[in-house]
Order: structure tokens, then C-alpha cells, then sequence
């Protein structure tokens, strides 16, 4: 006898109740293994999703907020020396001056980099070799 679709959905949702316990550890690890393979497709992915829906994100972040008004503000609060320890470094990587990418040596689309923000440790990178950086593709320029 065959399933209908709101049958079998049901049926599969009630099987993993039944099984949770002992599927998940298994899946945790299986998704954590994906994950590390697969980091820069995953990115792109959620990246293209993101683009896609943006309205939608920005809508549930203003919804949010406004709902969560403190726990926002305590959040702030909390990461404030962080970012003014940021904003100082900002400021200071202004007056470096962009030549050339310290990478690859191009001299299109310069960013400046920061390696360190407490120590205002500045590397001017190419927009490519930038977010290779961020995305770790390239050695690490800390020297690490």
C-alpha cells in the first residue's frame, strides 16, 4: 500500500525521533568532515543564498533587534574596546600608503590588510589576495 506524501513525511519525521539518539553523533561528525572538505563551496553557496534572499535577512534583523533591543546592547557593550581598538587601527591604516599587493605585486584594486589590530600591523593586498587571506588559501602573512 502506498504512502501518501504528508503519510510519509510524517513517517520519516517520526523514524528520526526514534533514532536521534544514535543518528546524531554518527551525522555530527559526518557534516563536520563535509564542512572541512568542502569550506569554500559551502561559502560560495550560502554567500549566493544570501544575495538572493537579502531582503528577507534584513528583515528578520530589524525584526530581531527590535525585539531584542537589550540583549543588542549588551552585545555592543561587550565587544566595545574590541572595536575601538579597531577603529583606532582603521584610522592609523589610513595614512599607509598603497603601492602594490605584498603577495603578488599587482597594483589594482588595493586593500589594506590587517594582520594584527592591537598592534596596528598593516599589509596592503590586491582584492584578490585579500580574500584569499580571509579565506585562509594562502600562507598565513603573520609568518606563522
Amino acid at each position: 500500500m502506498a504512502m501518501s506524501k504528508e503519510e510519509l513525511v510524517e513517517y520519516k519525521h517520526n523514524w528520526w525521533l526514534k533514532n536521534k539518539k544514535r543518528l546524531q553523533p554518527i551525522m555530527c561528525a559526518y557534516h563536520k568532515e563535509y564542512a572541512k572538505k568542502n569550506k569554500l563551496i559551502l561559502f560560495l553557496k550560502n554567500r549566493k543564498y544570501y544575495l538572493e534572499n537579502k531582503k528577507d535577512f534584513d528583515e528578520r534583523r530589524k525584526k530581531y533587534v527590535s525585539k531584542n533591543r537589550l540583549k543588542v546592547n549588551e552585545y555592543h557593550k561587550k565587544h566595545a574596546l574590541r572595536n575601538k581598538t579597531k577603529i583606532k587601527a582603521r584610522n592609523k591604516a589610513r595614512c599607509f600608503e598603497k603601492k602594490k599587493c605584498a603577495f603578488c605585486g599587482s597594483k589594482n584594486k588595493l586593500n589594506r590588510h590587517h594582520i594584527n589590530y592591537k598592534k596596528n600591523l598593516v599589509v596592503v593586498l590586491c582584492s584578490s589576495c585579500h580574500g584569499k587571506q580571509h579565506r585562509k588559501d594562502i600562507i598565513s602573512l603573520r609568518g606563522n
